[in-house]
């Protein structure tokens, strides 16, 4: 993977937004987002990460602002991060940096001042979750046929999520699978609801090598 993704999914958006898709949907469908936070090609959308701590913050605001202030804090501050050198600009837009501190204040009024940092900062928690994800599990055409497995092994991650859900525990796994910890487990829970698997789920068996 990429030191830092530019872009997300859908699913990744609402992850680190930590909110439902149709939210993730609704504030393009609705002009609410910047147009610049985001693409559309095909019918499939992909964000920049920045646009998720703007989302969390839209709507986390609603019962204190109203829409159209909110709008305009967003735009404001999208404003000001293109106007920044271009290497800090993409630096912010995929949070690998959340810049100075005094970015995310913004006074629509001169009575208010908002300050977004928190919603940043939550943001860019959930995005280092995100990137671990996609450190620790992968799915290609030439494994396993293209079945999410942990990387460095054809272990897929729906068979040891199974065995969980089977009854199995993690140190009975370890005897196969001594690679397993933990985190990686949590890890693969992520995942597994970032790319929830369609069909009736099945009795499971140990078949595969770590």
């Amino acid at each position: 993977m990429a030191a830092t993704m530019l872009t997300v999914s859908t699913v990744e958006a609402a992850f680190l937004a930590d909110l439902p898709q149709r939210k993730i949907n609704q504030v393009v469908d609705d002009d609410i987002l910047p147009a610049r936070l985001y693409q559309v090609n095909s019918r499939v959308r992909r964000f920049m990460p920045v646009a998720a701590a703007l989302t969390k913050f839209y709507f986390g605001a609603e019962k204190v602002m109203a829409a159209h202030a909110r709008k305009q804090v967003m735009a404001e501050l999208v404003k000001r991060i293109h106007a920044l050198p271009p290497a800090q600009t993409r630096q912010i837009l995929a949070l690998a940096s959340a810049g100075a501190e005094t970015t995310w204040h913004v006074q629509p009024l001169d009575c208010v001042d908002v300050n977004l940092g928190g919603f940043v900062r939550q943001t860019m928690e959930r995005f280092h979750v995100l990137q671990q994800v996609n450190d620790a599990i992968e799915s290609t055409p030439d494994i396993m046929q293209g079945a999410a497995v942990f990387k460095g092994s054809r272990v897929p991650v729906g068979l040891v999520l199974g065995f969980l859900r089977q009854g199995d525990t993690l140190e009975a796994l370890k005897q196969d699978y001594p690679f397993l910890t933990p985190e990686l487990i949590e890890l693969a829970r992520v995942y597994e609801a970032l790319h929830p698997q369609r069909g009736r789920p099945r009795m499971l068996a140990r078949q595969f090598p770590a």
